[in-house]
């Protein structure tokens, strides 16, 4: 189900986006278990809304996993785009959207910077735009 797209963490309601301590502890325990140099963290807010370890844990919470101004939910999104989403927000209620046209830009550099036949730019070209 999850094989092509990445899971972002995105808050449904006005109040913003905010884990619960519960949350900030369990993250920091599963972190010090694969990198036990990690210091710690006092607040999920610095951290990717597309970690791993944070959507697992989310999932592991449900309800639990926010404060009680906040409800986060998932976000599924295509691969691809991961450097690509932003999340804007209104008074605390989130919506997650893509960046295409840096996407795009990013891709035909790439092309052009590749070594292939001009041809094989030429068609790797079109497929952005169709």
């Amino acid at each position: 189900m999850y094989m092509n797209n990445i899971q972002i963490l995105y808050n449904i309601c006005y109040g913003g986006f905010s884990p619960s301590n519960k949350a900030v502890e369990l993250y920091n325990l599963k972190k010090m278990e694969i990198d036990p140099s990690f210091q710690g963290i006092l607040s999920c807010m610095l951290i990717d809304r597309h970690d791993p370890i944070l959507v697992q844990i989310h999932h592991e919470l449900g309800r639990n996993f926010d404060v009680s101004y906040s409800n986060t939910n998932v976000f599924l999104l295509d691969k691809k785009y991961k450097n690509y989403y932003i999340i804007n927000e209104y008074d605390g209620m989130e919506m997650v959207s893509v960046d295409i046209n840096r996407y795009k830009l990013d891709n035909i550099k790439r092309i052009l910077q590749n070594q292939q036949s001009n041809d094989k730019k030429i068609a790797e070209l079109l497929k952005i735009f169709a």
